[in-house]
């Protein structure tokens, strides 16, 4: 913060790191996950690399990574389904509102705010993402929102997410 970073925390509660940051954010626990993807659902259906106020995805990853066509029809498999317990779309604004106490507006905004902010970073710690049952499934989500924004292991990026993953006894490839 004292060389400019902007701190969004995203927690539950009002911790020590949320009482100094720029902005809190309360979650429902255990929505991470559902957050994280419709933050990466937003960035992919409002990205636009010739305007620089929505060029969020930094495309040359696909240069240095293996299954993203893969990954990207897995989660796009999803867009048209309803969720049976709320009758709404996966990982639009709308369900991830419901699903996180978090109202759309500023999960729209958080996406924007991450998707143009470089360098910028995802990042959580073990006692929050790590101990909930799906875990596994926010750490990969969260993972590819850093790296397809250009905000992998770069100066000022997120770093080494791998651990989360697997340190709850998944493989670090993101594939099963």
């Amino acid at each position: 913060k004292a060389a400019g970073a902007k701190i969004i925390v995203i927690d539950p509660a009002l911790c020590n790191t949320a009482t100094k940051a720029d902005q809190w954010i309360p979650i429902r626990p255990g929505t991470d996950a559902d957050l994280f993807a419709a933050i990466l659902r937003y960035l992919l259906e409002n990205d636009n690399p010739d305007d620089p106020f929505r060029r969020y995805i930094d495309w040359t990853f696909q240069d240095k990574s293996v299954g993203w066509d893969e990954f990207l029809a897995a989660f796009k498999s999803w867009w048209d389904k309803k969720d049976p317990v709320n009758g709404l779309n996966y990982f639009t604004l709308d369900w991830a509102a419901q699903r996180t106490d978090i109202d759309a507006k500023t999960i729209a905004d958080l996406a924007h705010t991450f998707g143009i902010t470089k360098p910028a970073a995802l990042v959580w710690g073990m006692n929050g993402i790590g101990h909930h049952y799906n875990g596994y499934l926010a750490s990969i989500i969260g993972t590819a929102l850093n790296v397809i924004t250009g905000n992998f292991d770069v100066p000022g990026g997120a770093i080494d997410c791998e651990i989360t993953k697997s340190d709850k006894g998944g493989s670090a490839t993101g594939k099963q």
